[in-house]
């Protein structure tokens, strides 16, 4: 018995609209966000959709919730989405198959299955996204006594507990298919004068994410990051120069910067036992500075090639971790 997995177009005319007016929504609106996505690899939404239904749906559906409005009709709309996507994850997450964490989800080729290193990533990617933008489960949460969209939105968005359960599951699967060797592989086959393979440079885009997402929770909330990110560190400014994609130097930037400020959440004063000392605090801060002083051209450049978010490393990122340092 041979059954047909959740599909946008199971929506009849309305699925069809979908497609045809997200398509690029998400590389021009969302995607300058989503700093692991590959522009290359996934600029065809057909061969995404045949090949990766799970992260074809997630896209999807997060474009869907901040473009089509309010409305309760869009809301329908936005619930028939995430019905799809559920039906998708459920799966992995109740009866995950070995070729689950090999290949791209749900596909079964012989081809895929005797190469491992196909297509490892998307699985790791689709949790990633679903990290960054939580899907609002209406429906559930209707069940709890929760019908304003915008508690809803609240309960969704703002649930440290969906954090926790997402990056675990995300840091796990990204352990099984040894996406941690991603950085000294970079490192090894690294020449300035000769192309990188490009599926290495995606892979090594999608384990600088987790690195962030790592530290970012950390510093969040006080605990020690999970991930050693000392080789990682050492092939950002190899990385950056390469500018691959519009997004590249700002990704690099915002790892090492994560980086230099992981070494204040080893402090047993960070996690609130004692202040750090005050010594300990002017060499963290020269720290930053020096990483401030390396990146602040490299980042303006990057605003001038096309990424018009550029900016945010330094007035944004920066300043976030300099007040959380300084307050310990």
């Amino acid at each position: 018995m041979r059954g047909e997995l959740p599909d946008v177009r199971s929506l009849g005319s309305l699925g069809s609209r979908l497609l045809l007016t997200n398509d690029h929504r998400f590389i021009e609106r969302i995607g300058p966000w989503v700093l692991h996505y590959d522009l290359a690899r996934d600029s065809n939404p057909a061969a995404m959709r045949a090949s990766s239904p799970l992260l074809f749906h997630v896209i999807l559906l997060s474009t869907t919730y901040y473009l089509i409005g309010n409305a309760e009709r869009n809301m329908h709309i936005y619930q028939a989405l995430t019905s799809i996507v559920n039906e998708l994850v459920a799966p992995i997450l109740i009866s995950p198959q070995p070729f689950q964490l090999n290949v791209r989800p749900f596909r079964l080729h012989a081809s895929s299955l005797t190469n491992p290193n196909e297509d490892q990533t998307d699985l790791v990617r689709s949790l990633a996204l679903l990290l960054l933008y939580k899907p609002v489960q209406f429906a559930s949460l209707s069940t709890t006594g929760i019908n304003s969209a915008a508690l809803a939105e609240q309960a969704a968005k703002l649930n440290s507990t969906t954090s926790s359960l997402l990056g675990g599951l995300i840091f796990r699967t990204a352990l099984s298919i040894s996406l941690p060797s991603v950085s000294n592989a970079f490192a090894k086959c690294f020449s300035p004068s000769s192309p990188t393979n490009p599926e290495l440079i995606s892979d090594l885009r999608l384990w600088y994410w987790i690195c962030l997402v790592d530290a970012h929770g950390a510093l969040t909330t006080g605990r020690l990051g999970s991930l050693d990110i000392a080789s990682t560190l050492r092939t950002t400014r190899l990385f950056a120069p390469l500018r691959l994609q519009p997004y590249d130097v700002r990704l690099a930037a915002l790892v090492e910067l994560y980086g230099t400020a992981k070494a204040a959440i080893s402090q047993s004063g960070f996690a609130g036992a004692r202040r750090v000392p005050p010594a300990e605090l002017r060499r963290l801060n020269r720290e930053l500075d020096e990483w401030e002083t390396y990146w602040r051209e490299p980042l303006r450049e990057a605003g001038r090639r096309g990424d018009g978010l550029a900016w945010t490393v330094g007035t944004t990122f920066a300043s976030f971790i300099r007040i959380v340092i300084n307050s310990s």
